[in-house]
């Protein structure tokens, strides 16, 4: 089972059920839940450590910016595409919200339209959860085929995505994100032979 966080207690119950004999099961996660690192430590579990990346991957540089440092993030952003490579810029919401409360907050459309005029020389792309499967579909193929250098994109590119020419993510209001939100959103870069930074 990979990625087995993703699985509730009743689907890792049912898959051990199957068959006569209870089957051997492998769990893997790279992801640092505390439910995950509970059964980890306490579990009736043995443990494999992966503790090196796969030839030729280098650490992702990671940089906290505040919020007068973007333009820091915006130009390794357009460094990196002027040498051949994409970014990801991740928003937690598809549109601003009216409410006080997240009035700070960026919306993914409207993050998406104010970059397309800061940056007119960059090919930016849009992906979200509110858009239809097709359209989905063709953002990400898009950005995969290199037609996009940028991708504005929500949490929906957390897991399944792989590019690995995309060597930027920039995470936008970082701290209203969980710990492994983060470090599923920092894992779409670093998948290459380029050097990746994530801000």
């Amino acid at each position: 089972v990979d990625e087995q966080h993703r699985f509730g207690v009743e689907q890792r119950a049912a898959l051990l059920a199957k068959g006569r004999l209870p089957p051997h099961m492998l769990t893997m996660s790279a992801t640092p839940i505390p439910r995950t690192l509970a059964m980890t430590k306490f579990g009736e579990m043995a443990l494999s450590v992966i503790d090196e990346k796969p030839a030729g991957r280098l650490p992702i540089i990671t940089t906290v910016c505040g919020v007068d440092q973007h333009e820091e993030a915006y130009s390794a952003m357009c460094s990196e595409i002027a040498q051949g490579g994409q970014a990801y810029i991740i928003l937690r919401l598809v549109n601003e919200s009216g409410s006080s409360r997240m009035s700070e907050v960026k919306g993914a459309e409207e993050e998406y339209a104010r970059l397309v005029s800061a940056y007119p020389d960059v090919r930016f792309g849009l992906l979200h959860g509110q858009l239809g499967a097709e359209e989905k579909a063709a953002a990400l193929d898009k950005f995969t085929n290199g037609e996009t250098q940028a991708l504005v994109a929500t949490s929906v590119v957390e897991v399944g995505v792989d590019v690995p020419n995309a060597s930027v993510i920039i995470i936008e209001d970082a701290d209203g994100f969980g710990l492994a939100a983060l470090h599923q959103l920092r894992g779409r870069v670093g998948r290459g032979a380029r050097q990746s930074k994530c801000y």
